[in-house]
């Protein structure tokens, strides 16, 4: 009785509060954008594809419909060149101590290549196990000691070591040195001509589909990202890395166990890898989009709202009838959100200047944002704040929301009288283990120097049960994300979804409208991760 007596008295708070916005308004609008977005006409949004042209067509349209200032020099277009690579493989075997196992691709191996060579063939190439591949002297661990893996194979482990302590590796939380794109940045660092992550679930956060959908078929990168060394990078599943380790006299479990200690040294394996593939490579010009809603009294100072609109496009070679990736909640939900926002922002605009901010390439490790805050429409000094919507809440409504990232900056009290206002509770993110914060695109404004979030809803579900948030994040990730059917469905909760893209209006606004300015808090580890970032190109 009392859940349901709390789980009214929001409601009837929450909507008295939306009135003045509409609500019914907000969520017609919401279905019509998120509908066209992700209907199938637009083919999943794959960078270079028909179907993410009629997308862009669309948001730029709206933008022009609303009467936002085109953001790059007269047009809602910032156009750039990248590649896209369809790894074609021919051969990977593994000579191992008792025989030749020959992984089958997708199903147990995934690779990928984005180096200059497009034909690739290597023979009796050696395999150093380097455990999670972290070199941090922040926290006074490396995994190479001293180890010379030029013109081999690394074998990693995924995510951090595991700790409690959160000034070691950040407790539970996941550090970007977890993230598989630090591992195959530091494999190209040392000289490593191949690499492969060892996938378990349990710490990637998803389950190994997920790894196929993603990496599977046409890959996209910006030219100046090519490697120079890493000639492929890829995963193999636990099944195929218990066999190779057991193979050698090793046991997979012994070797996480010892992986884990700061005094691992890495591990030469008895394995000879013959690998041969091609590359099939076409140049891909994609767009990022941006319209300016201009402030009343400080237009040379902006803060920014990203959603990102590209996804995973259409697979000829998925299995099934459906082969688009429709990505309905993964991100066209959260473009919806952004031009919705757009909306309430022209018919009264804010004190500071507002970039509508739609990127592309986030599924390409979020390149169309690196692009972005490395060629900004605006002095990059006068970018104060990036908040970023990924995947809106359509389970219902909650109690308190998410701040990605909140801990490494001094927002100035501002969320907490936001929250306050509208009787939600601001909280940090309650998995971190999942490494949410450098996986959506207020990443790149972070390791910029620019104060950024991205916003979610809590795990506080109104009139459910403890655990209910745990159960939707995994049915999600198990059945919808990153596959064709993340499809607008009429299950959809669409009051939770109103309240999320009226608690990211309040918020914006309300720094919008604030003389105080959103400050990155020294010496955490945020500071270490963009050092090392910003040496990349």
């Amino acid at each position: 009785m009392k859940r349901i007596i709390t789980f009214i008295i929001v409601l009837l708070f929450f909507f008295l509060l939306l009135n003045s916005q509409d609500h019914e308004l907000i969520k017609k609008c919401f279905l019509a954008h998120t509908r066209f977005i992700s209907d199938d006409i637009t083919e999943g949004r794959g960078p270079g594809s028909k179907g993410i042209e009629v997308a862009q067509k669309y948001i730029a349209s709206f933008f022009e419909y609303l009467g936002l200032k085109p953001a790059f020099q007269g047009s809602y277009f910032q156009w750039f060149e990248a590649r896209g690579g369809t790894l074609l493989p021919v051969k990977l075997e593994i000579q191992t101590p008792k025989g030749i196992l020959s992984p089958k691709f997708f199903e147990e191996c995934i690779m990928t290549s984005n180096h200059h060579e497009k034909k690739v063939n290597l023979e009796s190439i050696p395999v150093v196990f380097v455990g999670y591949g972290i070199k941090a002297d922040e926290y006074k661990w490396d995994d190479y000691k001293g180890v010379d893996v030029r013109g081999k194979i690394l074998l990693f482990l995924v995510n951090d070591p595991p700790s409690e302590d959160p000034k070691f590796f950040d407790g539970k939380g996941m550090t970007y040195y977890g993230r598989w794109t630090y591992k195959f940045e530091e494999a190209e660092r040392r000289g490593a001509v191949g690499a492969f992550i060892i996938h378990f679930t349990e710490t990637a956060g998803y389950g190994w589909d997920v790894v196929q959908n993603s990496w599977s078929g046409e890959q996209i990168w910006r030219k100046e990202t090519e490697n120079n060394y890493l000639k492929f990078n890829g995963w193999i599943t636990r099944g195929i890395a218990e066999k190779l380790f057991d193979a050698c006299g090793y046991s997979l479990v012994d070797m996480v166990k010892k992986a884990n200690k700061s005094n691992f040294k890495p591990l030469h394996l008895p394995l000879k890898v013959n690998v041969s593939f091609e590359t099939v490579e076409r140049v891909v010009k994609t767009a990022n989009i941006a319209g300016i809603v201009e402030g009343k009294s400080r237009k040379d100072e902006f803060i920014v709202l990203s959603a990102h609109y590209d996804h995973l496009g259409l697979k000829p070679d998925y299995p099934g009838e459906d082969k688009i990736f429709n990505g309905a909640l993964d991100n066209a939900s959260g473009v919806a959100c952004a031009l919705i926002i757009g909306r309430l922002l022209m018919e009264n605009p804010t004190e500071r200047s507002v970039i509508i901010f739609i990127p592309t390439l986030e599924e390409a490790g979020l390149d169309g944002t690196k692009y972005f805050v490395r060629n900004s429409c605006v002095p990059k000094e006068k970018i104060l704040l990036n908040i970023n919507v990924d995947s809106l809440n359509i389970w219902g409504v909650v109690n308190d929301f998410v701040l990605r990232g909140m801990e490494y900056y001094d927002l100035k009290g501002v969320p907490e009288k936001v929250g306050k206002i509208l009787g939600v509770k601001i909280k940090p993110d309650p998995n971190p283990e999942f490494g949410s914060f450098f996986r959506s695109d207020h990443f790149p404004f972070a390791v910029e120097g620019i104060p950024a979030f991205s916003v979610s809803a809590g795990n506080e579900f109104v009139g459910k049960t403890s655990d209910y948030s745990d159960k939707i994040i995994w049915d999600y990730i198990s059945k919808h994300y990153h596959k064709p059917s993340d499809e607008l469905r009429e299950d959809w909760n669409l009051d939770s979804v109103v309240q999320e893209i009226i608690f990211v209006y309040h918020l914006l606004r309300e720094f919008a409208n604030s003389d105080l300015k959103p400050e990155i808090k020294p010496m955490t580890p945020l500071y270490y991760w963009s050092k090392l970032l910003r040496e990349l190109p």
